[in-house]
């Protein structure tokens, strides 16, 4: 398993800076951090301009609600390499639950991504199921047109990146992921300590 990486100085003066030291940390993503941001909504630190950059411009019921964006906060130093911290405010999630429609339906958006490997493949594949909402389709092909639109970006569309409102509706989180942050992490892991896994923003 890959170590975290430390809570140094430049993310804490971005803590501090935003008012988020004094909150609870509520959730951690392989580049993320979540914090409480009172009952309906959550404040979300990330190293990931990808993932910023696609729950920023998507459109659809099927993308976290952002209340507030407030762009780049910060840098964090990656294997030397220096990278922009994001910070949004959005919307309060709940995890899928055991035996409803969204754990299905992210089940089997997954399932056809890991047998199918392309995105744009696993997609077609879906639509022979005519049962399947037609606007999580929509939402999926946003995602699969935004990874087109540069190289330098990872699909990681596994059932952890899927969430659910109250109400049971799917939500996609983090299905891209940036190509040189996650290089510069597993390269650090390497030349530290020999292996390297997913990694995490903070231990």
């Amino acid at each position: 398993m890959i170590r975290a990486i430390r809570l140094g100085a430049s993310v804490n003066r971005v803590l501090n800076d935003y008012g988020l030291k004094d909150k609870a940390l509520i959730g951690r993503g392989a580049f993320s951090l979540v914090y409480d941001g009172g009952k309906a909504s959550v404040y979300k630190l990330t190293v990931d301009g990808y993932s910023y950059g696609l729950m920023k411009n998507a459109t659809g019921r099927h993308f976290p609600k952002i209340r507030r964006d407030y762009g780049i906060v910060g840098e964090i130093a990656i294997n030397n390499i220096q990278h922009h911290l994001y910070l949004m405010k959005m919307e309060r999630l709940q995890k899928l639950q055991a035996g409803g429609n969204a754990r299905l339906q992210a089940m089997t958006i997954t399932q056809s991504v890991s047998k199918y490997v392309r995105l744009s493949l696993a997609i077609q594949m879906i639509e022979h199921d005519k049962t399947f909402p037609k606007s999580i389709l929509q939402a999926l092909w946003q995602v699969q047109q935004y990874q087109v639109f540069s190289q330098e970006n990872v699909l990681d569309m596994h059932m952890a990146n899927f969430m659910q409102r109250e109400s049971g509706t799917l939500i996609i989180t983090d299905p891209l992921l940036d190509r040189p942050v996650w290089r510069a992490r597993v390269d650090e892991e390497r030349r530290k300590y020999g292996n390297a896994d997913t990694p995490a923003l903070i231990a």
